[in-house]
């Protein structure tokens, strides 16, 4: 369906944002977050971290605008604990956050455009407070990118992704798996891969 008011278009060719595509994606995976684990075999790995510590045959929960900073310290924490949370920012969102015994993985999506310095840094910054102040080894706290396989294979791009980051997938990549999934989620994937630069 087109509108008038859109130049001829529809909602979804007209969006950029990329909290439409992480919304997309975890409607698509609530019921499953298993499935996403799986994916992440997928993904390019840096470092120490590799996809045989994540256990996708255990139970995942999945969270969508994860506000962990916020709600967790509404939780009876110690005060050391609440203060590393506080420092995440009562505002301070993760796009997607999956949960199991052992690990928390935090999905952190682009479309249109790309990462900075100061993101990875802030990456970086997070994965270590959520450690400390969740009591939670440091390998088991997980930082994976999600962006367009344009922007991540580009030879221009000037930013280290593995200095934020332990994995990095691609909206390409997630489209490619479920080609037989509901038109309207392969639909946002594709989106979400082509609006890199737009």
């Amino acid at each position: 369906m087109d509108f008038k008011y859109l130049h001829g278009k529809n909602w979804l060719n007209t969006t950029r944002e990329e909290r439409q595509f992480c919304a997309a994606l975890f409607g698509l995976v609530r019921d499953k977050p298993q499935d996403f684990v799986r994916l992440l075999k997928k993904a390019k790995w840096y470092g120490d971290n590799t996809l045989p510590k994540l256990n996708n045959r255990t139970d995942w929960e999945v969270g969508f605008e994860v506000a962990l900073g916020r709600d967790l310290c509404k939780q009876s924490l110690n005060d050391l604990s609440k203060k590393s949370l506080n420092s995440l920012g009562k505002g301070r969102t993760f796009d997607l956050a999956f949960f199991s015994r052992e690990h928390i993985l935090v999905v952190e999506a682009k479309a249109q455009q790309g990462y900075s310095g100061a993101e990875m840094s802030g990456y970086k910054y997070d994965k270590h407070l959520l450690s400390s102040a969740l009591g939670i080894d440091p390998k088991n706290v997980i930082f994976v990118g999600l962006c367009s396989h344009t922007y991540f294979e580009s030879k221009r791009r000037k930013i280290d992704l593995s200095k934020g980051f332990d994995a990095v997938l691609t909206w390409k990549q997630i489209a490619d798996c479920w080609p037989d999934a509901d038109s309207w989620f392969v639909k946002h994937f594709r989106r979400a891969e082509s609006v890199y630069g737009t």
